[in-house]
């Protein structure tokens, strides 16, 4: 639905919305994630009532024409297509289905054909009335302009959207891993593409931080132990990583690598003895202090530009981290101790319970997952 909006409003068409924006070389972007949906505008500061005109039209009085609708859902249902020929995207989204099962976030952001092909313009005019509220919205602003001025403008142009009580959301509980799963997905492909883990944390967790330092030292392209053991060491993958993407409502943690379908044995062993490493031994100082300088390095680094760091504040909102996170980023990374990489490492690394994927040509698979009988198995035909 997202990306209709720029398809029309009630002053607009979706040409004259493109031809207005591009002739002050502006930029105007919607898209949805997991949790939200966004409007991304970007105008010189002369132009910015304009700008703001063009923000709060998609805002308040997109009209989703049926003809556009139409139009969209076939690029959408293109590029679902290309999506179950990509094994990056095949094994990601078939482990995100897994791990979150019963919970929302078990779908992609742009869901399944079923839905896409009998998604109704009724439908999207429903979600809209019912959740693009303006006590559902948050708006952040950066750049050159006067602040009291861009309120009253705001103002104006928002006054007639009205509030309206939301329906709350509360999603299932993903149901818990008791017990290693396997799940192969046989492609004709001559690599072996592997993710695998749990459930994670949300966003606000207080543990978020030694979390975020503890993986830089698991998990980093280029330094991290399993890269540096799977690729650098024994030449398995050209990329091996670790990861603990946090959302709003939860999270997940998973290890992943590609590799030649011959290794795909020993490489599995390897990030996992890793894993179990970080479990039981901890980090050293030396480990701690470069993880702990390249966090810090990097924070100002994401949010150089406007839009970085109007991103940053919609997240503060949505994510409720709190009016001092960015005041405060650097001196929490700079606390975290030995002590609590081991803390956090016990209590959300657990490699004995994990949902594993593999997408490969399984005649020429063999792979023994500890725990593991009777492995599932798909083909790309079997995949939403």
């Amino acid at each position: 639905m997202a990306r209709l909006l720029v398809h029309g409003t009630r002053e607009r068409s979706a040409i004259e919305i493109a031809e207005a924006i591009d002739y002050v070389g502006g930029r105007l972007d919607t898209y949805a994630s997991d949790d939200a949906s966004y409007v991304s505008i970007s105008v010189l500061s002369r132009d910015l009532l304009l700008g703001l005109d063009l923000l709060c039209e998609l805002l308040t009085a997109p009209t989703f024409p049926e003809e556009e609708l139409e139009r969209e859902r076939g690029l959408v249902l293109t590029e679902m297509a290309q999506r179950k020929d990509d094994p990056r995207t095949v094994v990601g989204d078939a482990f995100r289905e897994a791990v979150f099962e019963d919970h929302p976030y078990h779908r992609p952001v742009t869901g399944y054909e079923e839905t896409v092909t009998s998604l109704t313009r009724e439908a999207i005019l429903s979600f809209y009335e019912r959740f693009y509220r303006p006590n559902n919205c948050a708006i952040a602003a950066v750049g050159d302009f006067d602040p009291d001025n861009l309120i009253e403008e705001l103002g104006k142009r928002l006054e007639t959207w009205e509030r309206r009580d939301v329906p709350a959301v509360e999603p299932k509980t993903p149901r818990p891993i008791e017990k290693s799963e396997l799940k192969l997905i046989d492609m004709d492909i001559s690599q072996s593409y592997a993710r695998f883990g749990h459930h994670g944390i949300k966003r606000n967790h207080p543990d978020y931080y030694a979390i975020s330092v503890m993986n830089r030292i698991l998990g980093a392209v280029g330094s991290g132990r399993i890269f540096r053991e799977v690729r650098e060491e024994r030449g398995l993958a050209y990329d091996a990583r670790a990861r603990f993407p946090s959302l709003l409502d939860l999270g997940t943690f998973y290890a992943s690598f590609e590799t030649k379908i011959e290794s795909t044995q020993e490489a599995l062993d390897v990030t996992l003895d890793q894993i179990r490493r970080m479990k039981t031994r901890g980090v050293t100082s030396e480990e701690l202090a470069d993880a702990k300088s390249y966090l810090t390095g990097h924070f100002p680094l994401t949010f150089e530009t406007g839009r970085q760091l109007a991103a940053i504040l919609l997240d503060i909102q949505l994510f409720d981290l709190g009016p001092e996170y960015l005041a405060e980023y650097l001196d929490t990374i700079e606390s975290v101790t030995k002590k609590d990489i081991k803390r956090v490492a016990q209590q959300y690394l657990d490699p004995e319970k994990m949902i594993f994927v593999v997408v490969t040509r399984l005649e020429d698979l063999s792979l023994d997952v500890p725990g593991i009988e009777q492995p599932e198995q798909q083909t790309e035909k079997d995949m939403h």
